[in-house]
């Protein structure tokens, strides 16, 4: 099981594919969670999204100007990440000489909808190749086993953790969901539970070396008596 280690006593794992989708189960458990007695400051961690701007290609257009989207892509790349143009001697260690625009003009939708692509000694604006969105984003995107995680965490106070894990259950069993979607519980309880299991696998353990111990000394005793 993925974990958060958020170090919180309620937490909630929640795996699947889709970030639309997630967003929407984390919030129904949050919500859900909220409305538990004796739970309090409940958070999801896809609740905190950041502004980030999406770039669609228009596939069709890109094709009908013998071009690809990797070109495509690629100046945009070397708009946000630059390009290393050239290398100068800096104290006998060669140091990169990158290219790229300044963090005001990346910052700026304006300005990168005004970028050019060269093709056959045309410039064609990117906004004929692609279209902008301004989104929101969450501010983590966690994984496990290839999926997407989002999680749910948050205290108690009031009641015992075993009370309201008991409530939290019931919750989450009357949350429909996807399917390839998984809701997982985690947090202190399943701490205590994962260590009274190794408690009782220890003294499982224990139990039969002493068997084993007093089986022996009895077949030697036989045999010597």
């Amino acid at each position: 099981m993925s974990r958060a280690f958020s170090g919180r006593p309620i937490e909630i794992t929640i795996k699947g594919d889709d970030l639309n989708e997630l967003k929407l189960l984390s919030q129904q458990v949050a919500d859900m969670i909220k409305g538990v007695e004796g739970t309090r400051q409940v958070q999801s961690s896809m609740e905190a999204g950041r502004p980030e701007l999406r770039i669609m290609f228009e596939r069709e257009k890109i094709a009908q100007n013998n071009l690809t989207v990797s070109q495509v892509s690629q100046i945009l790349k070397i708009a946000g990440d630059g390009q290393v143009v050239s290398s100068m001697d800096e104290g006998g260690t060669a140091v990169d000489v990158r290219m790229m625009l300044s963090p005001e003009v990346r910052a700026s939708t304006t300005s990168l909808e005004n970028l050019f692509v060269s093709q056959g000694g045309v410039q064609l604006p990117l906004t004929q190749l692609a279209h902008f969105e301004d989104g929101e984003g969450p501010n983590v995107i966690n994984r496990s086993s290839m999926s997407r995680v989002a999680y749910v965490y948050g205290d108690y106070a009031g009641r015992d953790l075993g009370s309201i894990q008991k409530d939290i259950q019931a919750g989450l069993a009357g949350i429909p969901r996807p399917p390839g979607y998984i809701i997982q519980s985690g947090g202190q309880q399943q701490d205590m539970a994962e260590s009274f299991s190794s408690l009782a696998l220890a003294l499982l353990l224990a139990l039969l070396l002493v068997y084993m111990v007093m089986a022996g000394q009895f077949a030697v005793g036989n045999l010597f008596g």
